[in-house]
């Protein structure tokens, strides 16, 4: 993963620094994949990323500072790949069929990524920690990217995106219940089908259509 962040770029001027910046983020990146917080120790992040304690601190205040830096990285890489997912402006769905790979690939090859992602939506508005403010934000990022994938794959007609960002709240929920559970222990290509066929024909049998007067009985039958 890159180390384009913006911790990064406020202490990394040369290349040495750029260098020693990746080293540190991929230690760190290690050291909270295999342990909980408390477990990490600098000391360990350090001689990981061959560099003294006091280096790291020159770029990271505290370990939460670090923590979180590590978090934000991969947020970046994230967004990017969704952005940069290929669109296909004549079948549409092979456009959301392309978000879905990008996002699962991501979240199988950085599984750490995804256990820290999921430790920090338990705790969003959780207070004033700033970290954690810019956490909520971020991630708030990731569903506008998301979303704006969807919108431009339903300008083509074929698809029908009401709701942007409830929609992509509810495909990235769907990713994330693959990635978490895996109990059929299914491919790459396995899962991407999965979340595609349901998310973009739900579960009816072939030819079936989900009826508009059904869901305004589940209306009327709400508000009661």
């Amino acid at each position: 993963m890159g180390s384009d962040t913006l911790e990064s770029r406020k202490v990394c001027t040369t290349p040495k620094q750029k260098e020693r910046m990746v080293r540190i983020l991929d230690a760190a990146r290690q050291a909270f994949a295999e342990h909980d917080f408390h477990a990490v120790l600098m000391d360990d992040v350090a001689r990981e990323a061959s560099v003294g304690k006091g280096t790291i601190y020159r770029y990271f205040p505290d370990k939460e500072s670090l923590y979180f830096a590590v978090i934000f990285d991969g947020v970046t890489e994230l967004k990017n790949r969704i952005q940069t997912a290929p669109a296909d402006r004549i079948y549409p769905e092979q456009t959301i069929r392309k978000l879905i790979f990008a996002v699962l690939s991501f979240l199988r090859q950085n599984r750490f990524f995804f256990r820290l992602m999921t430790l920090e939506d338990s705790k969003l508005r959780g207070g004033e920690n700033p970290d954690r403010q810019r956490w909520e934000r971020e991630r708030g990022g990731l569903i506008d990217a998301i979303a704006q994938v969807l919108v431009e794959a339903g300008e083509a007609g074929t698809i029908q995106v009401l709701h942007p960002r409830t929609e992509a709240q509810i495909l990235m929920g769907m990713i994330r219940a693959v990635r978490r559970y895996d109990e059929d222990l299914l491919t790459i290509e396995q899962e991407v089908e999965e979340v595609s066929r349901i998310f973009l024909c739900g579960m009816r049998s072939k030819g079936e259509v989900y009826s508009n007067e059904y869901a305004s009985e589940l209306q009327d039958a709400d508000s009661v």
